[in-house]
């Protein structure tokens, strides 16, 4: 299930009107190693973002609906770029879905060669763990540029 740190999320696929809505897309196997719960929950702390959309394995709602309401309506999607999420069907869906309907997507890499080829060109974010600030700080920086309102 998709869910905002700390928060439940709208019942019924609804958000709430002006809301802004950060998608990230990732493969599970990479949830450490890019540390997605802490940037999720650090993004959150900023006033201009009121939900960092992050997938749980365990729910019994449908992935598909909650995939296609939250992609359609979020206001960019962070792609979290690895060997593994190239090779995820799932996430390559994400990515192509926010593509596809025009939602910014910020990519975050440790290695500009697991970025798909499609979205290079895009100024994207060189993950950094130390200190983590920084990647948070481009991260913010670039989802202020590029955000869809």
């Amino acid at each position: 299930m998709f869910k905002k740190r700390g928060k439940k999320p709208p019942k019924k696929f609804k958000k709430p009107k002006g809301a802004t809505w950060i998608f990230f897309s990732y493969s599970t196997k990479d949830i450490k190693e890019f540390r997605i719960k802490q940037l999720a929950k650090v993004l959150e702390e900023f006033n201009e973002f009121d939900q960092v959309l992050t997938w749980e394995e365990k729910t019994t709602d449908s992935i598909i609906e909650y995939k296609d309401y939250y992609i359609k309506n979020a206001n960019a999607l962070v792609l979290f770029c690895s060997k593994n999420s190239k090779i995820s069907e799932a996430v390559q869906n994400e990515w192509q879905s926010a593509e596809s309907t025009g939602i910014p997507i910020i990519p975050v890499f440790k290695n500009v060669n697991s970025v798909p080829a499609l979205l290079r060109a895009r100024i994207g974010v060189n993950f950094t763990k130390n200190p983590l600030s920084n990647t948070i700080d481009k991260l913010h920086e670039n989802l202020l540029q590029n955000i869809v309102k």
